[in-house]
C-alpha cells in the first residue's frame, strides 16, 4: 500500500506540473542573448537528481528529463524569442518538455536515423518519422525533436496540438512505472522557421 500510494502522489505532482522547479531561477535570471549555464547551475541539477535517484527513480528520471535534455537544447541553441517564450514556463514547471532522439530501428544512434525535416513550399518544416522510449512525451507540452534533413541533424521544437504529433503512451513498463514514457509518431508535421534550433547542425 505504501507502494502504491507513493506511486500515486509522484504521478500526481507531474499532472498537476508542480514540479520542482530547481533551475527556474537560474533560468529566469539568465534568459536572455548571454544565456549560458554555469558548471555550478549544472552541478546542482546534477545532485538534485541524484538525491531524487535514492528517493524515487521514476520522479528522478521525470525530473531529469525536465531540467536537462527537455530544456538545455533551448538554453544553448535557441533564439532569443524561443529562449523567452518556453524557458519560463518550462522552468516553472507550468509546461513538460521532452527530447526526441531515440528510435524504434536505430536507437540513440543519429547516423542512423530515420526521422527526416524537409522544407515545404511555404519555407516551413516538414517533420515524418517516429521515436521510441521518450520520457514524459504523454504528458509533454512540447518536444525537443531531432531529425535528418539535408544540411545534417536539426532541432525542432514541436508543440502540443501541432497536427500530425501523437505521443502515445507505452504501457506494462517492467520498472520506472510512475515516470511517463512513450512513442512520437510524426506524420506530415509542419513546424516553422522559427522552431528551428538555429545554434546546432548535427549532435555533437
Amino acid at each position: 500500500d505504501k507502494v502504491l500510494a507513493a506511486l500515486q502522489s509522484v504521478a500526481g505532482i507531474v499532472e498537476r506540473r508542480h514540479t520542482l522547479p530547481i533551475l527556474a531561477n537560474v533560468l529566469l535570471r539568465k534568459t536572455g542573448p548571454a544565456v549560458q549555464l554555469t558548471t555550478s547551475d549544472l552541478e546542482i541539477q546534477i545532485r538534485t537528481t541524484a538525491q531524487l535517484d535514492g528517493d524515487d527513480g521514476s520522479f528522478a528520471t521525470t525530473f531529469a528529463v525536465q531540467t536537462g535534455i527537455g530544456t538545455l537544447p533551448i538554453v544553448y541553441f535557441g533564439t532569443e524569442a524561443q529562449k523567452q517564450k518556453y524557458l519560463p514556463k518550462l522552468a516553472s514547471g507550468q509546461w513538460i518538455g521532452c527530447f526526441g532522439l531515440t528510435e524504434p530501428d536505430s536507437g540513440s544512434d543519429p547516423s542512423s536515423m530515420r526521422t527526416t525535416a524537409r522544407r515545404d513550399a511555404s519555407g516551413a518544416w516538414v517533420l515524418n518519422g517516429a521515436k521510441m522510449w521518450i520520457t514524459n512525451a504523454p504528458i509533454a507540452d512540447l518536444a525537443v525533436i531531432w531529425a535528418k534533413a539535408e544540411d545534417g541533424i536539426r532541432g525542432f521544437i514541436v508543440e502540443r496540438g501541432t497536427k500530425g504529433f501523437e505521443t502515445p503512451e507505452i504501457e506494462r513498463k517492467f520498472s520506472l512505472r510512475a515516470s511517463s514514457t512513450g512513442a512520437i509518431f510524426l506524420q506530415d508535421v509542419v513546424v516553422p522557421e522559427e522552431n528551428l534550433l538555429p545554434g546546432v547542425a548535427g549532435l555533437k
